[in-house]
């Protein structure tokens, strides 16, 4: 596909590809416990997927810290500011916070 100089496209669709697969990849890879992998007799490892805590902690804090960014713009855009827009943002800082906590204290030796 990225052989061919006069095929233009084919190089933007193999990257574009390539970074789905390598994306994938990467997000996928997180749930796989590799400490667990089985070779059986095909040669190929099975391996257990699943999550813990930690991760689900980790990725509500993403979550919940895009929202409140992205909302406050929103808010500020259209004026709507005022002081139960910002109890609602402390409030949110606060799981934050505690979201954030039980990430860094599960992720410590």
């Amino acid at each position: 596909m990225v052989d061919d100089p006069e095929a233009l496209i084919g190089r933007a669709q193999w990257s574009r590809l390539s970074a789905v697969n390598h994306v994938t990849w990467w997000g996928l890879a997180w749930a796989f416990d590799l400490s667990g992998a089985d070779t059986g007799d095909s040669g190929f490892a099975t391996v257990p997927v699943g999550t813990d805590s930690t991760k689900v902690a980790l990725q509500a804090f993403c979550i919940l810290k895009a929202l409140r960014v992205a909302a406050t713009e929103r808010v500020t855009l259209m004026g709507w500011d005022d002081a139960e827009w910002r109890e609602a943002c402390r409030a949110a800082v606060e799981h934050e916070e505690v979201l954030r906590g039980l990430a860094v204290q599960s992720a410590d030796p």
